[in-house]
């Protein structure tokens, strides 16, 4: 089953980039990786060599979120800074090669607004 159940958000997110931070805020980003293939089962295996090293949760993850089906699964991640993106994949880097997974360049665009539940 596909586990994205609000595909329309995702296309507006790629579709619709904000411009930077207002008044020196910083501001989420959100990185969507769309590896040319990927696993759940690989994804998992990812996850849990990122918790046995002590790198997830990373410092700045808001929100990550891995959907899709087959060997098409897709990873969008929400961080509260652009640094805390780039100290996470520096640290993950390694991992996924070593694992021989290709997470092919993900889209990185700012984040203009972000609703929780309960917020």
């Amino acid at each position: 089953a596909d586990l994205c159940a609000a595909p329309f958000l995702w296309q507006a997110l790629r579709v619709v980039p904000v411009t930077i931070a207002k008044k020196g805020k910083m501001m989420s980003i959100l990185a969507r990786f769309s590896p040319p293939s990927m696993t759940a089962d690989q994804y998992d295996a990812i996850v849990a060599r990122l918790y046995k090293e002590g790198i997830h949760p990373a410092d700045g993850l808001e929100l990550e979120v891995c959907f899709g089906s087959g060997d098409q699964m897709k990873v969008s991640i929400l961080f509260d800074s652009m640094a805390a993106f780039e100290r996470f994949g520096e640290r993950l880097q390694p991992i996924l090669q070593e694992l021989g997974m290709d997470p092919g360049t993900p889209d990185i665009m700012d984040v203009h607004h972000v609703i929780r539940r309960g917020a």
